[in-house]
């Protein structure tokens, strides 16, 4: 278990050998934290407009910028791949499990206070402060596969345009 004051402050509760671990993670309030599925990584949403990703052993990975208004909410994906925020203006950004910016989109005009991803991480569902759930569904590594497909053509033909862009799309083609 996992929990965290207005200070920053993250205590782990190892409910099998009665223990708790204290870090403080050195920010403004957490609005909302969770683990990866995967055991490998923590993030946190706080009240300063950012997302942090961080190690279980509570070393700041990256920090990560993009929303306007307090982050209410921040979850994994099944796989832990992907992570989806929400913030008080109504917005979801999906981003990489290394904290790259996926998807930007007005999800509501009201604040989003809760995310949760399908079990099969195909959707997104999201809740609002006026009670409104909604489900989003998300292709995204179909949509990928299909750009990658599409650019394969033009990488060939401009070998210097490949850089970092290339490794999102490595496993796609060959």
């Amino acid at each position: 278990m996992i929990i965290s004051d207005r200070r920053g402050t993250v205590s782990y509760f190892s409910l099998a050998n009665n223990t708790v671990q204290k870090v403080n993670l050195n920010q403004q309030e957490i609005k909302s934290l969770t683990f990866s599925p995967d055991g490998r990584y923590l993030v946190s949403a706080s009240v300063d407009q950012t997302l942090n990703l961080w190690t279980v052993e509570g070393e700041r990975i990256k920090t990560l910028s993009g929303h306007t208004q307090v982050i209410n909410q921040v979850v994994f994906n099944p796989n832990s791949s992907m992570m989806a925020s929400g913030d008080a203006a109504g917005v979801i950004k999906l981003w990489d499990n290394e904290g790259t910016p996926l998807i930007t989109f007005k999800a509501s005009e009201t604040a989003i206070n809760s995310l949760r991803f399908t079990e099969d991480g195909f959707n997104l569902i999201s809740g609002d402060n006026e009670g409104v759930v909604t489900v989003w569904p998300l292709q995204i590594q179909t949509l990928l596969n299909q750009g990658c497909r599409w650019l394969k053509d033009y990488w060939l033909t401009h070998p210097q345009q490949l850089k970092e862009d290339y490794s999102r799309c490595a496993s796609v083609i060959p």
